[in-house]
């Protein structure tokens, strides 16, 4: 099964000038956890909630330089506690998958990473989403008609 037989095609997106407030009312309008940041529909990156709730972080504080050396790897990046628009607040560059891509490489890219959604790009342009929601239904979907072929229906 390919990316193309299971993702969106219909994307809610954003530019990087969006103010990040309105980035969140619209997830949560749309009911969505992230959206791609295009220019001219090719996909700069993407904001999701994740990259959202850096805003609820703040600065730790380091008394001493060791301090700050040894913790410094684990403190919130500064541009997304500062971020103001999704391109500030976005995570640049986007990963992305290809329609022709099967389902499990598109899986494993997700689980491998961490990332819970891949904007699907052709020729260089924003033709769909996959998430994970969508390879879960794709699953279900898929032993659906196994299960058909195997009650000869």
């Amino acid at each position: 099964m390919k990316v193309s037989d299971v993702m969106t095609e219909n994307v809610f997106t954003v530019t990087r000038d969006t103010p990040l407030r309105l980035v969140a009312t619209r997830m949560l309008e749309y009911g969505v956890s992230g959206m791609p940041v295009v220019e001219d529909g090719r996909v700069l990156g993407v904001v999701s909630e994740t990259d959202i709730l850096f805003k609820e972080r703040t600065v730790p504080e380091r008394p001493t330089l060791s301090d700050w050396l040894a913790h410094y790897p684990d403190d919130p990046p500064r541009a997304k506690l500062e971020a103001r628009t999704a391109g500030e607040a976005m995570t640049a560059p986007a990963v992305t998958t290809s329609p022709g891509r099967t389902v499990s490489d598109a899986a494993a890219l997700m689980l491998d990473l961490g990332i819970d959604r891949l904007p699907v790009v052709s020729r260089g342009l924003l033709a769909g989403i996959v998430t994970r929601a969508d390879i879960v239904r794709a699953f279900v979907d898929e032993g659906d008609v196994v299960a058909l072929v195997e009650a000869g229906a």
